[in-house]
């Protein structure tokens, strides 16, 4: 029997994309997200390029070997990483250094969202995941009613980000 203790993560699988750089369409110009250094590090705790923005495409497509790549390529703009448990060390991570990300977590159940310099983060469930994984079979009714029990007060959550902060980040998983 596995007893925890202190501050548990999901044993998932997550994804976590940093936007290095975006294209201002009012501007007409590319913007650095991210400085150099930052990338660098990111770079060697593990991060991987990519040509994707979004966590959730990552997290659906994380058998895809194509989506990370070591080497930058013309159309990368993010940075990706995945983790298929203890993602609130990558969080930490994250803010610690005042990175802002998106991530996909618990297989999309959820995503969690942190801009710089932002002093919170926010939690939002994801139910449509959480329905097709746990209660729809195709045919019950009695799932849909659970279902609709559970999430039926769904709202966002705000997490202070110094929660974070004070959070030992432990080793690269």
């Amino acid at each position: 029997m596995k007893i925890r203790s202190g501050f548990v993560s999901n044993s998932s699988s997550s994804s976590f994309v940093v936007q290095v750089e975006r294209y201002d369409f009012t501007d007409r110009e590319t913007v650095q997200i991210v400085s150099q250094d930052e990338i660098d590090l990111l770079i060697a705790y593990g991060f991987k390029w990519t040509d994707c923005q979004y966590a959730s495409v990552h997290e659906a497509g994380r058998n895809d070997k194509n989506f990370l790549r070591e080497e930058r390529q013309e159309l990368d703009e993010s940075l990706c990483m995945r983790v298929t448990c203890n993602q609130d060390f990558i969080i930490a991570f994250l803010v610690h250094r005042n990175i802002p990300f998106s991530a996909s977590c618990h297989y999309g159940h959820y995503s969690v969202f942190f801009g710089k310099d932002s002093k919170k983060l926010l939690f939002v469930d994801n139910p449509g995941m959480v329905l097709e994984t746990y209660y729809w079979d195709g045919d019950s009714v009695e799932y849909g009613d659970m279902f609709y029990d559970r999430f039926k007060d769904v709202q966002i959550r705000s997490v202070q980000a110094n929660h974070y902060e004070n959070l030992h980040e432990g080793e690269k998983p």
